[in-house]
């Protein structure tokens, strides 16, 4: 599953591919911008494996993941 990123006055939805089929058009007319499609498993584990900043990895590990 992909998530397609929408940016718009400094904040961010992330929405899924059959979500955002049939609400693009209407994001973008009020003025959020597509910025990124991720694979959200891909992006988590290179934050987890990879991100050296403790909030990061703090808020990563608060969504349920065990502690390593």
């Amino acid at each position: 599953m992909e998530l397609l990123i929408y940016a718009k006055d400094g904040k961010i939805k992330a929405i899924s591919f059959d979500e955002a089929w049939g609400d693009s058009e209407k994001l973008l007319a009020e003025g959020w911008e597509h910025t990124h499609t991720i694979n959200p498993a891909t992006f988590l584990q290179f934050i987890h494996n990879e991100c050296k900043n403790d909030d990061a990895l703090f808020y990563i590990q608060s969504l349920g993941f065990k502690d390593f």
